[in-house]
């Protein structure tokens, strides 16, 4: 399973407090689209392995040095090498509940000038990418090359323009009125299971389907334990997600199928 917004918003600060003036010390690439970045933090090596293929991307942070080493060395990596070995990560930058973020290093040059640059990490979905930016937001290199005029360019020399952020509600909104994530025709309109799904996705932040899913599961539940209307079982479910996602009642889990990991969860699912 893809890793959603909120995920992201969980661990963003995580990752933080463990590479704080981290070093880059190796950077491996394991696959077309799946790197690692050895890190050097407070006396402990970490590993921060990234994968960029569309439907399975995926970000772990893992103590010790990993013993990947690259079976292929592509040219984009040979830029990581050049430009990022031994740089020193100053900060790391998340817009709330939005699936990228940006990795801040300062680094010397072949001058020895402190030199800053960035990291930017994309995991949406098929536009998943890696792109080399500079401290003024050029783009210096990037994993995918990206051309159509009709999308973001994503080209060496060209402005680094950030993913659209879509139009959604904030959690405090929707912990007051779930309801709001209904136009009033909708809202008005025969309750449709099928429409609160698809309003689900667009109008709550950093909402993956399988969130999405499980929600419409707990609403079935209490409809069931509260004999209420599946309209009003839904709304209550959304609120407790939202109020759950504001007071940060995490705890995350594996997920398993047939005895084997199949993703996680940030709270207990159905």
């Amino acid at each position: 399973m893809q890793i959603d917004g909120i995920s992201f918003s969980i661990l963003i600060p995580e990752l933080k407090a463990r590479l704080r003036d981290a070093r880059i010390q190796r950077i491996e690439q394991d696959g077309k689209r799946s790197f690692v970045f050895i890190f050097r933090a407070q006396d402990r090596n970490y590993s921060l392995v990234l994968n960029f293929a569309s439907q399975a991307s995926a970000l772990a942070l893992v103590e010790g040095k990993s013993e990947v080493k690259s079976e292929q060395v592509s040219a984009f990596l040979l830029y990581l090498r050049k430009h990022f070995r031994s740089a020193r990560l100053l900060d790391i930058e998340h817009q709330d509940f939005e699936r990228f973020f940006t990795l801040k290093f300062e680094q010397r040059d072949d001058c020895g000038d402190l030199v800053k640059r960035q990291l930017v990490l994309e995991f949406t979905g098929r536009l998943c990418n890696m792109i080399a930016v500079s401290d003024e937001a050029v783009i210096q290199e990037a994993l995918v090359h990206r051309e159509d005029e009709t999308q973001r360019v994503i080209m060496p020399a060209r402005p680094y323009l950030a993913p659209e952020t879509q139009d959604k509600y904030r959690f405090q909104e929707l912990a007051l009125d779930p309801t709001i994530i209904f136009d009033v025709r909708t809202l008005e309109a025969p309750f449709s299971r099928e429409r609160f799904y698809d309003a689900l996705l667009k109008r709550v932040p950093g909402l993956s389907p399988f969130y999405a899913r499980e929600i419409l599961l707990q609403a079935d539940r209490i409809a069931l334990d509260e004999e209420l209307s599946e309209r009003s079982a839904c709304f209550k479910s959304l609120k407790s997600f939202a109020k759950r996602v504001l007071d940060q009642d995490f705890s995350p889990r594996l997920l398993y199928r047939d005895q084997s990991v199949a993703g996680f969860a940030f709270m207990p699912v159905l």
